[in-house]
Order: structure tokens, then C-alpha cells, then sequence
């Protein structure tokens, strides 16, 4: 089964959205694969001090972004099914862990994924909550935040795992291909294919995140635009 973890964040009043997709391994005994990967990522922990689950995606993230970056909400589901979601406010909120001054929601720390397959896209992500800080003249990233970034990179390339009454329930990475089509508006756009089996064919695995190590500008996240 596929699944789609997305995080919701705000950033100067900004609504930012981050998309991950994942193929789940095993069965689940007494919860659903979209609560067990909402829960692997660790963005359902209440730890003091507002941290997530050290170590998990949640807190990677964290780590990195500007404290002016509130975590807004977490939903997960599974890509084929109508039943097999879960969404969840992050309560108690949570914000970024770096402070200093913030730069504007367009400027954004960018990752991108190796290509494993010629039929499928290299993916992308950018996250807003950048501190100047980090940041030189040039656009460059500082060593100490890159190397943070490098960190979260490389969680986003792992497997996340969670135990289900002695059974592991394992979310594997994966880019999905998206087919093509034409919009109400006559306007290109791009989804998922219609049927489960159809997208396996089109999904590459084994996928590596990596940093960029200049900071990315979004025009979608411009003031007034929103995502």
C-alpha cells in the first residue's frame, strides 16, 4: 500500500505544505497504516520543551527551521483507500528550534532526491524558517546548519518502522511518478494513477535525499499567496 504523510506549517501567515510518500510492508494488527506512519514520524510526541521524538523526521525538521515557524498539523493516508487516514492538530504547538531572525517565506532550505529510474522525476522539497543567521551574503548555507541539514536528509531516506502488537509495520521512501492530464480549466496537471497496481509500476525506490547548499527561493510561497 502507498501512503501520504503531509505537514502543515506557518510562517509569517503563511500556510506551507510538505508532501512525503511511502510504500508500507507488513500487516497491521490493531491500528491503521496511516495512524502508524503518522506516529513513526514522530510529529504525535508530547515531549517537554516542545520537542518531537528525538531522531525521528519530526524533530529533524524541527531542529533546522526558524522558531517563527509554528507546526500546524499532521495527516496521513493511504493513497488508494477512503477509509485508512488520520489527521491530527499538533497540540501542544510546536515551533522551529533555531531563533534569530527570520527570512521571508520564499527563501527555503531545498532537498532533492538521486534518480533511480528514467521514467520517474527526481522529487523535491523546500521548508520555509530560515534564519538569516544561517545564511551568508552570497545565499550560501552555513557549515553547522548544513550539516544539520544533511541529518535530515538523511532521516527522509530511511525506512520508518512501527511496532503493531509484535508485528513491524516498515515505510519505505518512494518518489511516485504522476500522470498527466488535462485540467477542467484546460490547464496541464499531474496525480496519481488510478489504480494501485498502475502506480507501483511508476514509483522508484531507494531514493537519497541530499541538501542543496544555497539557500532556494518559491515564488508559490510569496506573501499572499499561501502554499
Amino acid at each position: 500500500m502507498l501512503y501520504e504523510l503531509t505537514l502543515v506549517t506557518v510562517y509569517f501567515n503563511q500556510i506551507c505544505i510538505n508532501r512525503w510518500t511511502y510504500r508500507m510492508t507488513g500487516t497491521p494488527a490493531a491500528v491503521t497504516g496511516s495512524f502508524a506512519l503518522a506516529f513513526a514520524s514522530g510529529f504525535l510526541s508530547n515531549i517537554a520543551g516542545g520537542n518531537f521524538t528525538f531522531g525521528s523526521l519530526a524533530q529533524n525538521i524541527r531542529v533546522n527551521l526558524s522558531n517563527l515557524v509554528r507546526f500546524l498539523e499532521i495527516t496521513s493516508r493511504a493513497i488508494y483507500s477512503v477509509t485508512d487516514f488520520y489527521a491530527s492538530p499538533i497540540n501542544p504547538p510546536r515551533f522551529g528550534g533555531v531563533s534569530g531572525e527570520g527570512s521571508a517565506p520564499f527563501v527555503a532550505f531545498g532537498f532533492r532526491t538521486n534518480r533511480v529510474r528514467t521514467d520517474v522525476r527526481r522529487a523535491t522539497k523546500r521548508f520555509v524558517g530560515v534564519s538569516e543567521d544561517d545564511v551568508t551574503t552570497g545565499g550560501e548555507i552555513s557549515g553547522g546548519r548544513f550539516a544539520g541539514l544533511t541529518d535530515l536528509a538523511s532521516v527522509m531516506s530511511q525506512n520508518l518502522t512501527y511496532t503493531d502488537e509484535g508485528q513491524t509495520l516498515t515505510f519505505i521512501p518512494v518518489v511516485c511518478g504522476k500522470q498527466r492530464y488535462t485540467t477542467q480549466t484546460g490547464s496541464v496537471g499531474y496525480r496519481y494513477f488510478p489504480t494501485l497496481e498502475e502506480q507501483l509500476t511508476r514509483t522508484a525506490e531507494s531514493v537519497v535525499w541530499q541538501p542543496y547548499p544555497t539557500v532556494r527561493s518559491q515564488t508559490s510561497r510569496q506573501y499572499g499567496r499561501g502554499f
